[in-house]
């Protein structure tokens, strides 16, 4: 085997364990802070997971899909009754926030954890992708795979 073969299989093994590692994104920080949810906003404007009375955040990673740059991604959500209703991600810079129907009490889950910065609106099924996968899944099935909605 040359040098050549050898360098372009660790690269091809790389980016099949990268591959592997996008879709198992860890969530970090653990222990969190059990706080009121009249106090969410703060925790929420400085990217901090919480847990409050169904309302929490957590902040995941994984590493980056870019054979030449393995650097992690991480990305910060804001939960409501659970990870079926994704409220609010923070992710590369911008926030985005689902756009569906929402309970009374998840409107005060809104109301009491909303960044007061300019959102981006995603469907639940949306929101769901980028809070379990990233943006890169996100974007890989809105571009490369052409799923336009879920």
């Amino acid at each position: 085997m040359t040098k050549r073969t050898v360098g372009n299989t660790a690269v091809r093994l790389m980016q099949m364990a990268t591959a592997s590692l996008m879709s198992q994104a860890i969530t970090i920080g653990e222990h969190t802070m059990k706080i009121a949810n009249r106090n969410a906003r703060p925790y929420v404007l400085q990217r901090k997971p919480f847990d409050g009375s169904n309302l929490y955040a957590v902040t995941r990673q994984c590493v980056s899909p870019d054979p030449e740059n393995f650097d992690t991604v991480s990305w910060y959500t804001v939960y409501s009754y659970g990870e079926h209703y994704p409220m609010f991600i923070h992710i590369n810079g911008h926030w985005f926030e689902n756009e569906d129907k929402y309970s009374p009490t998840t409107s005060k889950h809104r109301s009491q954890s909303h960044p007061h910065t300019t959102t981006f609106p995603l469907s639940t099924r949306w929101m769901q992708v980028l809070a379990e996968q990233g943006y890169v899944a996100l974007a890989k099935m809105r571009v490369t795979e052409g799923v336009t909605w879920l």
